[in-house]
């Protein structure tokens, strides 16, 4: 059966104020770093990686294409989050940035962390989330900015996140380039500013100010960046590090954190009380201490199929407990391939590798670029 179409932006997106793009970066990230955003992000310049597609698709297709009865190669429906993946680089300008089907699914084991993660992986699920939920070219487009136009805004700050009215901006802290630009307003937020930290979100606060509340298992909250986000419990997790292993959080409802003096809202648990921080599989549930109790998280149900409890080996996350790909046969370094004459192309889908028909989903075909090393497929019209 078909599922809803943004399963993506309704579950593991909604974690905090997401995002998405540029080709795969996040191997970069080792045990032994601190992946959150207390530190400013040295990031990469790799969203604007060369493309030497023929992007005659400047006057891409309607970005609706598929329905319910588009089938793929094999007969079964389309799952509606490869065609919005599919949907991202097709709609691409010739400078805009490209992440390949590898780069789409690649963030997904990191999304549960969102809030902590470096700027670099913020900004890109910030601008995921924008092109997953957009339904034709011109809202997927409308999710980037040029990083052209914030040169000399990323020269004067010489580094760092910084808001341009509603416009989130990643600054490189090494060469003061710019690494990305998403404009909040595309998903109805805005952009909010505290020192180096930037970010998108619903509504202005103060962080340490503004109480967290609950609405069923969402946690609203404030961000670093001084806006609120909304959480939601069954998918986000938070990592701690503590020697000799870092430690998840993993809740499965929004309540009142026990383990919090000052007796705040929060993703906890839904089972017995538990005292000190732990995380751990047991087969594929990943069963943290959350809040006060126990919490205990079916990587089985999770989408993208196939997922179990593991540590993560890949992505800014690695050395986490999480759900994940158990002994993948593929990985999103891989490079992508695609059939010029069926228009087929093949990718890691986190788990398995799979294919998608760009022609089925009413393109004309596809092409590959190298981006940042990468081999990269795209539909075209």
């Amino acid at each position: 059966m078909k599922r809803n179409a943004m399963w993506m932006a309704a579950g593991l997106l909604s974690v905090a104020t997401i995002w998405w793009t540029p080709a795969c970066t996040s191997n970069e990230g080792t045990a032994g770093e601190d992946p959150t955003g207390n530190e400013k992000d040295a990031g990469s310049s790799s969203t604007d990686g060369a493309s030497n597609i023929d992007d005659s698709s400047t006057e891409s297709p309607d970005a609706s294409k598929g329905d319910a009865s588009t089938t793929d190669p094999d007969g079964g429906e389309i799952d509606p989050f490869v065609e919005a993946c599919a949907r991202i680089d097709a709609c691409a300008t010739p400078t805009g940035p490209r992440i390949g089907m590898n780069g789409c699914y690649e963030l997904l084991t990191a999304a549960p962390f969102a809030r902590q993660l470096r700027a670099q992986y913020r900004v890109q699920l910030e601008n995921l989330e924008c092109k997953l939920a957009a339904t034709t070219c011109a809202a997927v487009r409308a999710c980037d900015r040029p990083n052209a136009d914030y040169v000399a805004l990323c020269q004067n700050a010489e580094g760092g996140e910084h808001c341009d009215g509603n416009v989130h901006v990643v600054c490189d802290d090494n060469t003061f380039e710019p690494v990305l630009a998403v404009d909040c307003a595309a998903t109805g937020n805005i952009c909010g500013q505290n020192g180096f930290i930037a970010g998108c979100g619903k509504a202005p606060c103060v962080q340490g100010e503004t109480a967290t509340s609950c609405n069923g298992d969402t946690l609203t909250e404030c961000s670093s960046a001084n806006v609120t986000l909304d959480v939601d419990c069954k998918t986000a997790s938070t990592m701690i590090s503590r020697k000799p292993n870092r430690v998840t959080i993993a809740g499965t409802t929004c309540g009142i954190d026990n383990m919090d003096f000052a007796g705040q809202s929060n993703c906890i648990g839904d089972g017995a009380a538990c005292t000190s921080l732990s995380s751990r599989c047991d087969g594929t549930v990943l069963e943290t201490c959350a809040g006060g109790y126990i919490a205990r998280r079916d990587c089985a149900k999770i989408l993208p199929a196939g997922q179990g409890c593991t540590v993560l080996e890949d992505g800014p996350m690695t050395g986490t407990h999480s759900c994940g790909p158990i002994n993948p046969t593929c990985h999103a370094s891989d490079n992508e391939t695609c059939n010029p004459t069926t228009g087929v192309i093949g990718f890691c889908a986190l788990t398995e590798t799979k294919t998608v028909d760009c022609k089925a989903i009413g393109y004309a075909g596809c092409k590959t670029t190298t981006v940042n090393g990468r081999v990269t497929a795209a539909c075209f019209q």
